[in-house]
């Protein structure tokens, strides 16, 4: 039986890691042996961690996580996760999932909640997609604010007979860029 390994991640400082490395230890992984990526998303293909997690596994090991989008978060990125891992002759295990891909069921279960995850990212950025366009549809504005109104514009036009543009913008209390993209936002006429 080769080495167990264990794999936490957190996509934001703001969440804490103590939870599943506690976890990983509870279940005979050395602390050592436990490789962390705190404030990366799973769904960036390189995290510092897990690749020297990768590059150290042999044959025989397993790596275990604490929850299967720990790993990542497509169904592509597991899927050819568990594929390379299973062609080194490396097996996944998590704590919460109850996956271990030494086993047929195992593999079974792995590949089905893969799935099911990436349906469920799937699904809520279909929601947040939907929130947007209704909020659009309502006129909520996304993005910066915005400095200059036409009323301010329509100023800057009249002052742009007498002054440079650095001089109206300095007069605004706004950048030159932001300036011309008001005037063009609110074309003449």
């Amino acid at each position: 039986m080769g080495k167990l390994y264990g794999y936490a991640r957190v996509s934001t400082h703001l969440q804490n890691i103590d939870m599943q490395v506690s976890d990983l230890v509870r279940v005979g992984i050395e602390r050592d042996d436990i490789f962390i990526d705190d404030g990366i998303s799973g769904a960036k293909a390189s995290r510092p961690a897990f690749d020297k997690l990768l590059s150290i596994v042999q044959e025989g090991d397993t790596i275990v996580a604490w929850k299967l989008d720990r790993l990542g978060r497509t169904v592509v990125n597991l899927s050819q996760l568990a594929n390379d891992l299973k062609a080194k002759g490396v097996y996944i295990r998590t704590i919460m999932d109850g996956i271990d891909t030494s086993t047929k069921m195992g593999s079974l279960l792995y590949n089905l909640l893969s799935t099911l995850a990436e349906m469920e990212r799937d699904a809520i950025m279909e929601r947040i997609e939907a929130g947007k366009a209704n909020a659009r549809k309502n006129d909520v504005l996304f993005g910066r604010k915005i400095l200059l109104k036409k009323q301010h514009v329509d100023d800057a036009r009249e002052k742009l007979k007498t002054m440079t543009v650095k001089q109206v913008a300095d007069f605004l209390k706004v950048s030159e860029p932001t300036l011309y993209r008001a005037l063009n936002r609110y074309p003449a006429g």
